[in-house]
């Protein structure tokens, strides 16, 4: 991620929660929910629910949510939602 100019975040507090992944490039913040043994509709659910895209809206960048449902050591689903 470094090499591709971006700064990536594991496991950020908050107050509702833990977001899995937050990557900041130039342009955006991408707000990343991974789902073991679920679907990426309940990644962004959770995203969603519990606010973790709110703290990134106010940089005047555009805010992506990103749900991706995994099983067996693969993503089976990916949702993006653009906020």
């Amino acid at each position: 991620f470094s090499l591709m100019q971006t700064y990536t975040q594991t496991e950020v507090q908050t107050a509702k929660g833990r977001i899995d992944v937050v990557v900041h490039t130039a342009e955006a913040f991408f707000v990343i929910e991974f789902k073991v043994n679920g679907s990426a509709a309940e990644a962004i659910a959770q995203i969603k629910a519990r606010d973790y895209h709110r703290k990134y809206l106010h940089h005047n960048k555009q805010v992506i949510l990103i749900g991706l449902g995994c099983a067996d050591k693969q993503v089976k689903e990916l949702i993006t939602e653009t906020v």
